[in-house]
């Protein structure tokens, strides 16, 4: 699968920094306690991997990845968030993820 990305020139590492630095002279001291970054994550039970979502490096050939997929198989979505305050979860769901969950 190509994948296509941005080069990282040379002297992006000052632009970037530059831009940062202006950003935080922007904003409001108290903006980021405001903010919750969060994702979740789907693990089916049986130990089966989305090997699309997953990378692995290697200098050989990794033969220990099996397909151990069946039709219907069990799955728990776990959820966790970081604010100012700390980390929030880890919550355990164990049907689909939705607009109220």
């Amino acid at each position: 699968k190509i994948v296509i990305i941005q080069e990282l020139m040379e002297d992006d590492f000052d632009r970037r920094t530059q831009f940062c630095e202006e950003i935080m002279n922007r904003i409001d001291t108290n903006f980021l306690n405001f903010i919750v970054f969060s994702d979740e994550a789907l693990f089916e039970i049986n130990g089966s991997v989305n090997r699309h979502n997953c990378r692995y490096w290697t200098d050989e050939n990794p033969h220990w990845m099996s397909d151990l997929r069946t039709q219907y198989p069990q799955k728990l979505n776990v959820w966790a968030g970081i604010c100012s305050r700390g980390i929030i979860g880890s919550f355990l769901i164990d049907s689909n993820m939705n607009a109220e969950k």
